[in-house]
């Protein structure tokens, strides 16, 4: 487990991370203290790893607040869930323009602390297990939503993984892809897996995806692929 804190007031910051090793039974060494710039810093060079992220929102700089991380947070590392601790109650609407899972006021931290990470450690366990996939795209990591994913199409050595809006190529195999995404991902095709919560429609040996485009059915999927796609969705009924 890695915490890291941005906070730029280092006694505070301190005194934080005390606390968040007692709470959590983990080493000093697992709670990392980043200055906002440093933060920033390593978010936009890719570098940032952590598993939760308490952020302050007001700093002494004034280009950029937590709120502004956070948002890099969740577009660079959205299985990271984010808390906000800080001593302004005034931002408390203003937090809900970033996706985060706690807010904490400062000086209500020794009762609301633990329960926040508590929150945050079930949220980073349900991320990992079925909202988002990790993978490895022009060399950096990347968490994609698992609900936004159409499709995994095999070309030669690479994977194409299409979303509602874009395209990875990836470096990986479809069912080693498919096992990390769970029960609505199946195989229809020796080049295709879908995801069965995409399909708006089946005719014959073609299904229509949400987006329109048209997948094959393969021959020797077809019986497999049928059985799983009607018991899913007797599953959801």
């Amino acid at each position: 487990m890695k915490v890291v804190i941005v906070e730029d007031d280092h006694k505070i910051a301190e005194e934080i991370k005390k606390e968040v090793s007692n709470i959590l039974t983990i080493e000093e060494s697992s709670v990392m203290i980043l200055s906002p710039e440093n933060a920033m810093f390593l978010l936009n060079d890719g570098d940032f790893e952590a598993d939760i992220a308490i952020l302050d929102i007001e700093y002494h700089i004034k280009d950029f607040n937590g709120i502004d991380i956070a948002h890099k947070i969740n577009e660079k590392y959205a299985i990271c869930p984010v808390i906000f601790l800080t001593e302004i109650l005034e931002y408390c609407e203003d937090v809900y323009e970033s996706e985060h899972c706690y807010f904490v006021l400062k000086k209500n931290r020794h009762i609301t602390l633990k329960r926040a990470l508590d929150k945050a450690i079930l949220v980073l366990k349900d991320n990992k297990e079925h909202e988002y996939v990790e993978v490895v795209y022009c060399g950096e990591k990347l968490y994609i939503k698992t609900k936004d994913i159409l499709y995994l199409k095999r070309s030669g050595q690479v994977v194409d993984m299409v979303t509602d809006s874009d395209s990875y190529p990836i470096y990986d195999t479809i069912n080693r892809l498919g096992k990390k995404m769970g029960q609505s991902f199946v195989r229809c095709h020796g080049s295709y897996a879908i995801n069965l919560e995409k399909i708006r429609s089946i005719k014959g040996d073609e299904i229509t995806m949400n987006n329109g485009e048209i997948i094959p059915i393969g021959r020797t999927k077809k019986t497999s692929f049928m059985e799983r796609f009607l018991n899913y969705n007797v599953k959801r009924i």
